[in-house]
């Protein structure tokens, strides 16, 4: 009995040191999308009207803390002012969307432009992107991209290196 008490005392220490190391899902980022490497456009698509499909994500992104700089309904363009977002330099962000009719669906293609502040002066610019390491510049400007889908309505979500 004692042999079985100390055998079950050891499975559980040697659980508990186990999984110390072990990441939670608490711990870990949500991100339900699975964009390839490299991947720097990303495409969404709707049911609606291309003018409409546009105007809800310029006011989507204005939940989400971005200024809008410019909308253009005749060319079904949209451009935000630049914006700051989590990187461990200074960077930020500017969101470049436009949106195309396709029979009954509208198709809205999202890119990002990314500025990192130099150590010499200046900005840095480069094209946000899924490519670098977790806390590279150009993935963490593609993640916050990301982010301003959560809750945003589409049917179909496609990833494009261009």
């Amino acid at each position: 009995m004692q042999r079985m008490i100390k055998l079950t005392i050891g499975l559980m220490l040697q659980s508990v040191l186990l999984c110390s190391g072990c990441k939670t899902l608490e711990n870990q980022p949500l991100n339900p999308f699975n964009p390839p490497p490299k991947a720097n456009t990303i495409v969404i698509e709707k049911t609606d009207n291309a003018a409409n499909f546009l105007l809800e994500y310029a006011k989507h992104l204005q939940d989400f803390g971005f200024s809008i700089e410019k909308v253009d309904k005749e060319l079904l363009t949209l451009s935000t002012d630049f914006k700051s977002y989590k990187f461990s330099g200074v960077a930020v962000i500017k969101i470049v969307a436009f949106a195309r009719q396709n029979g009954p669906k509208s198709i809205l293609e999202i890119k990002g432009n990314i500025e990192v502040s130099n150590p010499f002066g200046g900005q840095v610019p480069f094209n946000a992107c899924n490519c670098g390491s977790p806390g590279d510049a150009q993935r963490n400007g593609f993640n916050e991209i990301l982010k301003t889908l959560d809750n945003f309505a589409y049917d179909s979500i496609e990833f494009v290196i261009k």
